[in-house]
């Protein structure tokens, strides 16, 4: 079942109030004292979730006072499963193809991070202001887009990790073709240019609107969709001959904010910002089909099989959120609210999920100074490490009890005789070792801690 998590100025006492989260790493932590989570409307719930599933990965920026951080979300429960604090605010977010490590843009900078570790692996000084930011099937390369005065395009060796080659067009959005061969990226004046990435050279351009939009690229590669902001245009541009073989216009008011193609290449999905609004673009007809209401959506994924749009929405008030939609219907699926504002959104591999249950013995209340064992049991992996936090609800922010315990025979278990008199909040996070699965959090349980 999905669920809801309300996430209020991201404290993470408060996360672990919420009930649904589960744990957060260690980079999470917070001073923050606890606050009790809004009720939120009810939404509806999937009808099965697959065992199988992806991580959707948010560049989130501080907001009244909260810290940059990237969000981590299980798209198999809607539910947060990582939420790592960063020192540099984050605008473009891509994964690389193995799922190891996850490539976000800072202010003249590429950060690099450890998917598995939450570590900073390496930050590669590139161009400008910068906004997107893509990888390539291989993980070999990833491309950067510079937001500087002329708009450039920064071509960075994943293995070196430095900057090879400088490509003096785009600086606004990019997508790749799926063979990796073309990329084809926007720029502050409308033109979309492409790119041989084989000679890093640009081998075309297309004039579409004027402010340059997000781009996205179907499965075969033969079209390409450019939504512009400032002319509410979707421009559908035929790759074979880099021309716009049609134009759709939405409706007033609108202002697309980012552009998803579905696997068949039948609908593009065109969100709408402060309208608040998501269309559907029937790719036959190169009309608008149908359209749902959504918040100010500024960057969508969508899954696999094309059912579940996801989006980062941002909110005005700072409050902003991670949904999942139902393409059909634009029912809401599930929602992840985050205080902060997300800037964009990228879908880790396809992996097996996991699950993490935790037990405490005593359970419900304790003596001040006995020992409390926390065992967590792990399905769906062989080996990996859990990582126990400690919420005292009336004491500090959330803390990691101890170094992470190692799993064995599907169990990791910790002894502590540290808890102080107080209400705890104790909850268990586990990390796979092995390739191909995805993370997993417990349900937190509470305990009470009483004077000997």
């Amino acid at each position: 079942m999905s669920r809801v998590l309300v996430l209020p100025a991201l404290s993470a006492a408060a996360l672990l109030c919420a009930g649904s989260l589960g744990a957060l790493p260690a980079s999470a932590r917070a001073d923050a004292t606890a606050v009790h989570a809004p009720a939120v409307p009810a939404i509806a719930a999937r009808v099965a979730d697959s065992p199988t599933g992806q991580l959707a990965y948010l560049s989130v920026g501080g907001s009244f006072g909260t810290p940059n951080a990237v969000a981590v979300v299980d798209t198999r429960t809607d539910a947060l499963v990582d939420f790592r604090t960063i020192a540099q605010y984050l605008s473009g977010i891509a994964v690389n193809p193995a799922g190891t490590e996850v490539y976000g843009t800072a202010q003249g900078a590429l950060v690099v991070l450890d998917a598995g570790t939450d570590a900073t692996l390496a930050t590669i000084t590139v161009g400008g202001a910068n906004d997107a930011v893509a990888v390539n099937a291989s993980g070999t390369r990833a491309y950067v887009a510079d937001a500087d005065g002329s708009g450039s395009t920064d071509v960075v060796d994943t293995a070196t990790r430095t900057v090879i080659a400088t490509i003096p067009a785009g600086g606004h959005r990019l997508a790749l073709n799926p063979a990796g061969t073309m990329l084809y990226t926007t720029s502050a004046t409308g033109t979309l240019s492409v790119i041989d990435t084989g000679t890093d050279t640009v081998v075309g351009s297309v004039l579409c609107g004027t402010s340059g939009g997000s781009v996205a690229v179907n499965a075969t590669g033969t079209r390409v969709y450019v939504a512009d902001l400032a002319t509410r245009k979707l421009c559908v541009i035929d790759t074979a001959t880099n021309t716009v073989t049609a134009t759709v216009t939405l409706p007033s008011g609108s202002n697309p904010m980012a552009v998803a193609v579905n696997p068949a290449g039948t609908t593009a999905y065109v969100s709408t910002g402060p309208t608040a609004r998501i269309y559907a673009i029937d790719l036959q007809t190169d009309a608008v089909s149908t359209s749902f209401p959504s918040a100010i959506s500024v960057a969508e994924a969508l899954d696999p099989t094309g059912s579940s749009l996801y989006v980062a929405d941002e909110n005005p008030m700072g409050s902003g959120s991670f949904a999942a939609l139902a393409t059909g219907s634009g029912a809401n699926l599930g929602a992840v609210r985050l205080e902060g504002q997300p800037s964009d959104i990228a879908l880790g591999p396809v992996a097996a999920g996991t699950t993490t249950s935790l037990a405490i013995s005593p359970s419900g209340t304790a003596t001040q100074g006995a020992a409390v064992t926390l065992t967590a049991s792990v399905s769906g992996a062989t080996s990996g490490t859990v990582q126990f936090y400690d919420s005292a609800l009336e004491g500090a922010g959330t803390v990691p009890l101890g170094a992470p315990v190692s799993v064995t025979n599907g169990t990791a278990t910790l002894s502590t005789t540290a808890l102080a008199v107080d209400t705890h909040t104790l909850s268990a996070a586990f990390s796979p070792s092995q390739a191909g699965l995805l993370r997993s959090a417990s349900a937190p349980v509470t305990l009470q801690v009483e004077p000997q």
